[in-house]
């Protein structure tokens, strides 16, 4: 219970320090260190995604473009210290663009639900020659 009570002061702590870093309260560099002293097991990267995904979501709905910068640079500057995998499946297809994660999201979102629906609708094979045939007469 502590590791999840740490984790979860954590990304309120994100949270707050983004909107510092937005409102120019402190600098960007502040923030990345956070983010890279805090980033070393799994969990806390997890949360430190979930974090990024709600505030990938808050900026691309804010008028402010200076605010989207921000936080693009912050996570440009990141992404070394945290797990691919993770940050592709949390942020959005055109911030994962951004920060060169993936060269094209149109691309990547064909690729995507190609692979979805290739999953969700394969066809099960059944040798029809070992199948009961009552009936069939």
């Amino acid at each position: 219970a502590v590791v999840s009570t740490q984790s979860t002061g954590d990304t309120k702590k994100l949270y707050q320090l983004f909107h510092q870093c937005y409102n120019e309260k402190i600098a960007i560099d502040d923030v990345i260190s956070f983010i890279r002293n805090n980033c070393g097991n799994t969990e806390n990267q997890m949360d430190l995604v979930d974090m990024f995904s709600v505030l990938d979501i808050e900026s691309q709905t804010k008028e402010d473009v200076k605010d989207r910068e921000i936080f693009i640079k912050v996570l440009e500057s990141v992404t070394k210290h945290i797990k691919h995998d993770v940050l592709k499946e949390r942020l959005e297809y055109e911030t994962l663009e951004r920060v060169k994660l993936i060269s094209n999201s149109k691309l990547f979102n064909t690729k995507y639900v190609r692979t979805r629906t290739k999953l969700f609708y394969k066809q099960q094979k059944f040798n029809l020659l070992r199948e009961e045939n009552e009936g069939y007469n």
